[in-house]
């Protein structure tokens, strides 16, 4: 665990402002491309670290905060939009439509405007959970491990789900090799 969540579990709070600002950025991302509403977002996000310090002494010796965090958030985002009288018959994965932003995939100008409308053809053909699983792994660089604490899927299904959603867009796009170049960015 690291020292801030130590900190934080002995009621620091200036530790509790040090994670704040650490994920804030990566969360405010995540949950946006959720619920698409950034009023929503950011009330989720005050609300996550409201429960954060609420819920301190339970934390137990957690490796790796982020994938927990992210989770938590998802939760907060999924509730807050049950909440809404038009989502409240909805199911989790009618709620979660994952905004991925077809620059995340654009590696500066490199792209002419053809191979940019392939990709954002190919990237349109994912499903929820395929766009959901591509954006945690590939813009917020969690791990497959981590990405099914997040998501409550089982880790063979997420690396299922990834690898079929990479098949899709090699199908789709001819010059496969900028998104591996893309891919390549992100693992460093």
């Amino acid at each position: 665990m690291d020292s801030n969540w130590e900190e934080l579990k002995a009621g620091n709070k200036q530790a509790l402002v040090k994670i704040y600002k650490e994920y804030y950025e990566e969360l405010f991302n995540y949950g946006f491309r959720i619920c698409k509403r950034e009023e929503l977002t950011r009330d989720c996000i005050q609300d996550l670290f409201i429960k954060i310090w609420l819920k301190r002494s339970k934390f137990s010796n957690i490796e790796n905060p982020k994938p927990y965090v992210f989770r938590i958030l998802r939760n907060t985002i999924l509730d807050g939009l049950r909440k809404r009288p038009e989502h409240s018959e909805l199911s989790t994965m009618e709620l979660i439509d994952p905004m991925l932003s077809k620059q995340d995939f654009i590696i500066s100008n490199e792209l002419t405007s053809g191979m940019r409308a392939k990709l954002n053809l190919a990237l349109d053909t994912l499903t929820k959970r395929q766009k959901e699983i591509i954006f945690l792994k590939f813009y917020n660089g969690l791990t497959y491990e981590e990405i099914s604490i997040v998501t409550s899927i089982k880790y063979q299904s997420v690396r299922n789900l990834s690898s079929s959603a990479l098949i899709k867009l090699k199908k789709n796009m001819i010059p496969i090799a900028l998104l591996v170049s893309h891919i390549l960015v992100f693992d460093m």
